[in-house]
């Protein structure tokens, strides 16, 4: 969990760096953790079972889905700041959980505590954003009302 909370704000960061937070630049990563994950599916075969069209399908299905939204990501990561952009990042697991909870899935007492962790972090980001909205909002009106 650590390396993701740290790892992900790194990786957007390097990014921007690097001027490579666009289309391409997510291509040339997918092309990096293809040999990775092909890896991981011949060697370990645990994550699809016992080979069969079906699951084969679902693998490929799958990561079409998964890089169309890294694509949709890729593509609005330079239209928003950093804070909304963490938000975004924040909520889809949440509303995965809260579909997951619809489906019929259940949490452990255990688990408890990781999920509370990200609630409060995404409702930190909220607070932030809507202080920094506010703060702009109060900077600019001066400069509007003189105007009118």
């Amino acid at each position: 969990m650590l390396v993701v909370c740290l790892g992900y704000p790194l990786y957007f960061w390097l990014r921007r760096a690097t001027d490579t937070n666009h289309i391409g630049g997510l291509w040339f990563d997918m092309l990096l953790a293809l040999p990775v994950s092909l890896f991981f599916i011949i060697k370990e075969g645990g994550v699809i079972g016992a080979p069969s069209i079906e699951s084969a399908g679902l693998v490929v299905g799958l990561g079409l889905l998964s890089a169309l939204a890294r694509v949709f990501q890729a593509l609005s990561a330079p239209l928003l700041n950093l804070s909304l952009f963490g938000l975004l990042v924040h909520v889809e697991p949440l509303l995965l959980f809260l579909v997951a909870l619809w489906f019929g899935e259940s949490v452990a007492p255990n688990e408890w505590p990781t999920y509370i962790a990200i609630w409060l972090a995404v409702l930190v980001l909220c607070v932030e954003s809507v202080l920094g909205m506010n703060r702009g909002r109060r900077a600019i009106w001066p400069i509007r009302r003189r105007g009118h």
